[in-house]
């Protein structure tokens, strides 16, 4: 699923996605470690009586996000080892939570509404990391589907406590020894491998406490490690085609996966349902031009060096048909395809539906609302036998087929094709091909998770791991 991944970047957002087990083949298990409300154990002392609301709304002034009971430039009279009451609260449709961030000092909380109340309101208890001095918080929140987002910030003034000079930050792609070590061990332990130069990097998102993630594409397998904040390890093995070997106890895919690397040929099939006024002709432009754009982003990732050909490529074919009887809000077969397309999708790798549909009918079917459902979805990676297509997306509006939110490009053939070869549900690989920090919401056509696909050299031998045949600095593959 992918909610509008592309532009909208605050920095919460991505946990909502975490928490929904969004854009992911259907099958997959929901991925733990994400972070959770926690009792509050603190002595919490009361927000002055004196303070009033700060409330933002979103663009539409659909959500509206507050702090309750404080305003900008108050002053806060803390007392050490008691923590401060910041509550807030969304309102006008459902959230699926609030996220506060505190800098400085790097204070980030999540709160989910899992019952979907509206209004939401919670609290979070905050102890001042660096003592006296002035903050900004920071509350953001949003619909499931991305549609409303709202953030509002103030600054505050605490007092009564000793300052505490920073701690210095961890650098940019720094791994820690004692990560990198625990890591290593869980690669020995769990898959008998033995990585000089594993991929590992974390995310560094405000509102999150992302876990450290590290990937390995070797032989016909992709290898996981995530290493979460509270110590714990989770090792996944997943089978890349032509292997078809999938144990279920051990990865969180159905099918095989695709290999993140070659030529892929895609078949676009266009429901039209009548309702956008969009032709034929425009609709094969806008592909080839999102075609384009994406291969454009791939190229930027060569296979061998600066001038040769990309890791990736894709290649599309476009064919539009009204959507036929019984198909409106499911996903249309092979058979159906060859039957009222007049194209064989045999003769593709991947298989794609876009719903022109300005209704959402797909979205909607189930009886979803707009604010948890997406218009995006992964389904299958490279199975033995085609069964369903690979990835199906809803437009709504023609501006979703060109331009800054094309839903093309920015989602079914980067977002969407990612989840094909691995990239979870829970969007937690960093969206980087190394050193910078990764804050994105997900993973797309602006942040592609180079590093964790294998498409940059870590080893240092001069070939990106993905078409290194000693990968990861292995002795074989």
């Amino acid at each position: 699923m992918d909610t509008n991944n592309r532009n909208r970047t605050a920095a919460f957002l991505a946990l909502a996605i975490m928490l929904l087990g969004a854009c992911n083949f259907p099958s997959a298990v929901p991925p733990s470690g994400a972070a959770s409300p926690t009792p509050m154990t603190v002595s919490i002392p009361a927000v002055p009586a004196s303070g009033g609301d700060t409330c933002a709304g979103s663009a539409d002034g659909v959500l509206q996000i507050c702090f309750l009971g404080l305003t900008d430039g108050m002053t806060i009279a803390a007392k050490p080892g008691e923590a401060i009451r910041v509550t807030a609260e969304a309102s006008g449709v459902p959230a699926v939570g609030i996220s506060l961030g505190v800098q400085p000092g790097e204070f980030a909380k999540f709160v989910e509404n899992t019952g979907n109340a509206d209004p939401f309101r919670t609290e979070f208890a905050w102890l001042p990391g660096l003592g006296s001095g002035t903050y900004q918080l920071i509350l953001e929140t949003m619909t499931a589907d991305k549609s409303a987002v709202a953030g509002v910030s103030i600054s505050v003034t605490v007092t009564g406590l000793p300052a505490i000079s920073p701690t210095p930050g961890l650098a940019a792609g720094e791994v820690p020894q004692d990560i990198r070590d625990r890591i290593l061990e869980t690669y020995r332990t769990a898959f008998g491998l033995d990585p000089a130069a594993p991929a590992i990097a974390r995310k560094f998102r405000t509102g999150v406490e992302d876990e450290w993630v590290s990937t390995a594409y070797i032989g016909n397998n992709l290898y996981e490690v995530d290493l979460f904040p509270d110590g714990h390890t989770e090792p996944w093995t997943s089978p890349i085609f032509p292997n078809t070997i999938v144990d279920y106890k051990k990865t969180i895919w159905k099918d095989p996966l695709c290999r993140p690397a070659g030529d892929y040929a895609m078949l676009v099939v266009f429901l039209d349902f009548g309702n956008l006024g969009v032709g034929g002709d425009e609709l094969l432009a806008d592909l080839d031009t999102a075609t384009a754009e994406a291969n454009a982003a791939f190229a930027g990732f060569p296979s061998a060096g600066p001038g040769s050909a990309p890791i990736l490529h894709v290649r599309t074919t476009g064919v539009a048909i009204p959507v036929p009887a019984g198909v409106a809000g499911k996903l249309i077969t092979p058979n159906q395809i060859r039957q009222f397309a007049g194209v064989d999708p045999a003769n593709f790798d991947w298989i794609a539906q876009v719903d022109l549909d300005s209704s959402s009918t797909y979205r909607y079917a189930d009886g979803g609302a707009p604010e948890t459902t997406s218009f995006g979805y992964a389904f299958t990676g490279c199975p033995t036998v085609r069964t369903q297509i690979n990835i199906q997306i809803t437009v709504d509006a023609r501006n979703q087929l060109a331009g800054v939110d094309n839903r093309l490009a920015g989602t079914m053939l980067t977002h969407e094709v990612f989840h094909l070869f691995g990239y979870p549900g829970s969007h937690n690989w960093p969206c980087t091909s190394g050193p910078q920090s990764d804050p994105a919401d997900a993973c797309g056509i602006v942040n592609i998770p180079a590093l964790m696909l294998g498409w940059v050299d870590v080893d240092g031998d001069g070939a990106p791991e993905i078409m290194d045949p000693t990968p990861y600095g292995m002795a074989s593959s």
